[in-house]
Formats: C-alpha cells, sequence, structure tokens
C-alpha cells in the first residue's frame, strides 16, 4: 500500500467546503460583537472565506456597505488587519481545529459591483419606460 509523504496534511474537498462557512459565520459573528458592524454607520460583510488546504492560512473577503470611497474601505480594512491577532484568538475559541488559520483580510467589490449593475439596469427600465 503507498504511504502518503506529504509533510503537512491535506483536507478533503468537503471538508474545505465545510471549514470555509464555519470560518465566515463565525468571524461575521466575530466582527459584529467587537462592535464593526456599528462603526460610523457602515457594514462589514464577509463574503467568502478560503482556507488552503493545509488549513494553515484563510483569505477572508469583506465587502464594505455604506463605505463613501475607496480610501475609506482601504481604512476599514487596514484597522482588521490591525487587529487580525485578536480577531484569531478569539476565532480559536469558537472553532477547534489542529491549527488557527492565519488570516489574510481582502476588500471584495462583488457586491459594489453587483450594485452598480442593477442601477444600470433600473436605469435602463426608467428610460425604457419614458419612451
Amino acid at each position: 500500500m503507498p504511504r502518503n509523504n506529504r509533510k503537512h496534511p491535506v483536507a478533503s474537498v468537503d471538508r474545505l467546503v465545510r471549514v470555509n462557512e464555519l470560518l465566515k459565520r463565525v468571524l461575521a459573528d466575530l466582527l459584529e460583537t467587537l462592535g464593526y458592524n456599528e462603526e460610523q454607520g457602515k457594514i462589514i460583510s464577509i463574503t467568502r472565506v478560503d482556507c488552503a488546504s493545509n488549513l494553515k492560512t484563510a483569505s477572508v473577503y469583506v465587502s464594505i456597505l455604506g463605505a463613501k470611497n475607496e480610501e475609506e474601505e482601504a481604512h476599514i480594512v487596514r484597522r482588521l488587519i490591525e487587529r487580525k491577532a485578536e480577531i484569531q484568538s478569539l476565532m480559536s475559541k469558537e472553532v477547534i481545529l489542529k491549527y488557527t488559520p492565519v488570516l489574510h483580510f481582502v476588500l471584495d467589490h462583488s457586491v459594489a459591483d453587483g450594485d452598480r449593475v442593477l442601477d444600470l439596469l433600473r436605469h435602463m427600465e426608467d428610460e425604457n419606460a419614458g419612451d
């Protein structure tokens, strides 16, 4: 029988999907508990989490609703990065894994892009309705 010569275990695809969803839910709850979602009328939404197959790192995609510009969004992401150790520590108490993934926060524009597309479609409908 062939032996697995890998130094680090690799999670199965199903387990990885479950871990990603669990981390997404726990991180969203933590951000709310820490008061990020009430900060200056902005809402931080975790759009997805992509954990590495060895479960040692995770990219956390965040969307910020209510931000006036990209500079404001970048400032909020920088604050998340500054408090990353605290967030990881609290997350490790909620999610029991062999390794607590190191979090990397990434700004996700997909929600804002979707809103722009919907606005354009509404605008086109209004123009067509006026004809």
